[in-house]
Parts: C-alpha cells; sequence; structure tokens
C-alpha cells in the first residue's frame, strides 16, 4: 500500500516532468516505485525523478532500470537522497569519458559500495578505480567484484594477503589507522614489489590479490603508471575528468 499511496502522491509531479522527456507516465510509475522501495519520500521521489530522467535520457538506458540502480547503487555506498546530483554527476562523466556505460559503473557499485562507504573512500577516487578497471576490460558487477576483492585483501589483514603486507612490511592504513586511500595503497604495493624477479613479483601479488583476482590488481597498478597524452597518470586523469559538458561536484560528496 506504500507503494501506491507514494505513487499516488507523486502522480502528479511526474506527469509534469515527463511531458518534457521521452518517457511515458506508465514508465515514470516504475521508477517511482524503485524510489519507494528504497525507502524514499514523496518529496524525495519528486525531487529525484528529473535527474533520473535526464540519466535515463542521455544515456539511452530504460528509466525503471536507471531509477532500480540508482537507488540500489546510492543504498550501497551510504549515500543519501541529497547526494544525488553530484553522484550522478560522476555516473554520467564515467558514461561520457571512460570506458564503460552508467549501468556498469552503477552495476559495480552494488557490489563494491559497501566496502568504499566502509573505507570512506571518495566517489571519485572509487570511480577512477573502476574506470582503470573499465579501460582493461573489467566492468559492471565484475568489476565491483574484483575491486572489493583485492581491497579487503589489501585492508583486512588476514589470510595470504594479510601475511605477506607483513612480509613486505607495507600496511594501507597510516600511524592513526586511518586507510591511504585506494591509489596510495597500490602505490605502496607497486613500490614494495617492483624490485623482485617476475616470479617472486607474481607470487606477491597472487597472494595480494587472490588467485581469482591478481589479473585486477595488476591492472589496478598498470593505472598508476601508464601516462596518458597529457602527461598525467591514468589514475590522476579519471580523478579529475575536466572539460566535460557536465561540472562534476564531487568534492562535496564524501562517503558518510
Amino acid at each position: 500500500s506504500h507503494v501506491v499511496t507514494h505513487a499516488s502522491g507523486a502522480k502528479q509531479g511526474s506527469a509534469r516532468i515527463c511531458k518534457a522527456t521521452t518517457k511515458t507516465a506508465t514508465e515514470s510509475a516504475e521508477a517511482l516505485g524503485y524510489m519507494s522501495l528504497a525507502g524514499w519520500d514523496v518529496n524525495e521521489s519528486i525531487a529525484g525523478l528529473e535527474p533520473i530522467l535526464r540519466l535515463s535520457e542521455a544515456t539511452q538506458m530504460g528509466l525503471a532500470t536507471s531509477s532500480d540502480l540508482v537507488t540500489d547503487s546510492l543504498s550501497a555506498l551510504g549515500l543519501q537522497v541529497d547526494d544525488l546530483g553530484g553522484y550522478l554527476d560522476v555516473v554520467a562523466m564515467a558514461n561520457n569519458k571512460s570506458n564503460q556505460t552508467a549501468q556498469m559503473l552503477m552495476e559495480a557499485y552494488i557490489a563494491v559500495g559497501g566496502t568504499m562507504k566502509n573505507l570512506h573512500v571518495p566517489i571519485q577516487e572509487s570511480a577512477a578505480a573502476l574506470g582503470v578497471l573499465a579501460n582493461r576490460g573489467i566492468k559492471g558487477s565484475e568489476a565491483g567484484t574484483a575491486l572489493n576483492a583485492v581491497i579487503n585483501n589489501l585492508t583486512t589483514g588476514t589470510g595470504q594477503a594479510g601475511k605477506m603486507m607483513d612480509k613486505l612490511g607495507i600496511s594501507a592504513f597510516d600511524s592513526n589507522g586511518k586507510f591511504i586511500g585506494l591509489a596510495e595503497t597500490l602505490r605502496v604495493v607497486d613500490e614494495a614489489t617492483k624490485d623482485m624477479t617476475e616470479e617472486q613479483r607474481n607470487a606477491a601479488l597472487a597472494a595480494l590479490g587472490g588467485k581469482e583476482h591478481i589479473d585486477a590488481l595488476n591492472d589496478l597498478i598498470s593505472g598508476l603508471n601508464t601516462t596518458t597524452a597529457d602527461g598525467r597518470c591514468e589514475w590522476e586523469a579519471l580523478i579529475n575528468l575536466n572539460g566535460s559538458a557536465v561540472i562534476i561536484n564531487i568534492e562535496t560528496v564524501q562517503l558518510r
């Protein structure tokens, strides 16, 4: 009954918004249903529908799919409805400027969002990590699962990865126990293994990334050592995506 009440309460607002787009009232009702299931109230849903409509139009993604993925990925990341504008800027930027679609990025966040939230990783850095993987063919939920596994291995201190971190004398945390960041952790791993023989390095990275995700770990490190046409490392270029029509307000979108 909540969905019915919610949909009827938002119907007028959605009809007005839909007139300016190619979306139908039925599609809007489905989209509002996903917002309701995510616990958004009527005002939040009406406010959220327009930017989600714009994302749907810009990316040719179905409106209901857009709403479902936006609400699920926001929830996984621990972001609030108030953060929607900044989050969708990042999603649109990834769609326009990296080798993945908006849908792929949000599917990845559903898999890795919880870990990013717990480590207080800013959205722009996690999007850059997923962009590095996408540029090497690892995308969508596969990328989210891989990044989740690699970062959990490098931060939990357990299993083979924990033993290898101890052996190398490295940590993903500073002296105050604060996470040093995705790129910095990978830089520390790269520095600790770069002078090894190929055999030693492969064994170390297999222990750190896990046999299933050693390719993803290698790819993430590769992004630190790849220079773009303007002389920046790939990670930095993906974090600072400038010159786009979409204004990116991610400085304010920090994970709580």
